[in-house]
């Protein structure tokens, strides 16, 4: 199941909701203020592969490219 990040648009509250393939589209709550007003944020995700516990962000694209050659 995927984890999305929302945003309250009545209290400005981020918060993460993991979302089922069966759950019904739309908005979670707000856990804060309880409104319906939420928005899917976008957001980069952190991959660390090598086994080490700290991981790294995605960089910027620089020139862009995004990395890709």
């Amino acid at each position: 199941m995927p984890i999305f990040e929302y945003k309250c648009k009545d209290c400005g509250h981020c918060f993460e909701e993991l979302v089922g393939v069966t759950e019904p589209e739309g908005s979670p709550l707000c856990p804060k203020c309880g409104s319906e007003k939420c928005e899917k944020q976008f957001s980069a995700f952190a991959l660390n592969s090598s086994g080490n516990s700290t991981a790294k962000a995605a960089p910027a694209c620089a020139n862009n490219n995004c990395g890709f050659t």
